[in-house]
């Protein structure tokens, strides 16, 4: 009981975790920590997400970070790699990094996408109509792809549609790639994206 409530307590950070790292984290053997996980799991208190050949965890209710939650925080904002590709980078052909967690962000608050299940979203009637305006190619998908950021460990936009905005945004000189991974933001982070939206 306890190693689950330590679990759920590192989750309340509100951020895509690993096995090891929550393991690390609450100072538990990986496995006892994975058979925690998957009985959290059953009762539906968290979320199980494969990506990149790995499988995250993040809480399923929007409890309030506790000591442990901060501690994981802490954890995720200290990693080398972390910080060095942290405000804006490309992940495969769309943005990434915090520039890419506060455009979607911002798309949800605009209801241009909108959350279908946990963890999953779709594109809004209003979002379809937008985005097609602003990209001028028609869109006809629903569902929209996420990856879970590297940095950020919240998901950001993904897939054709992601590539779509990021040459978008490339185009209007919003924001520069570099031909690495690192992108330039030409306008402040929380600026960056409120005359498109």
């Amino acid at each position: 009981m306890i190693i689950t409530t330590n679990i759920l307590s590192l989750l309340s950070c509100h951020r895509f975790l690993t096995v090891n790292e929550l393991a690390k984290l609450a100072q538990l053997n990986p496995i006892d920590c994975q058979k925690s996980l998957a009985v959290l799991e059953q009762h539906h208190l968290i979320c199980k997400r494969k990506f990149a050949g790995r499988d995250y965890f993040i809480n399923n209710d929007d409890t309030n970070i506790t000591n442990l939650g901060r501690k994981a925080m802490a954890y995720l904002s200290h990693r080398k790699q972390a910080v060095q590709l942290g405000k804006a980078r490309t992940c495969y052909h769309h943005l990434a990094g915090e520039a890419g967690i506060v455009m979607f962000q911002q798309l949800l608050t605009a209801k241009w996408i909108a959350p279908a299940v946990i963890n999953r979203y779709v594109l809004t009637k209003l979002g379809k109509a937008k985005l097609t305006e602003l990209i001028q190619q028609p869109i006809h998908q629903t569902k929209v792809k996420t990856c879970i950021d590297f940095s950020e460990r919240r998901p950001h936009l993904a897939g054709v549609l992601g590539t779509q905005l990021l040459r978008k945004l490339t185009a209007s000189g919003v924001v520069s790639t570099t031909g690495q991974r690192t992108v330039i933001l030409h306008e402040p982070i929380d600026k960056l994206f409120k005359e498109m939206i």
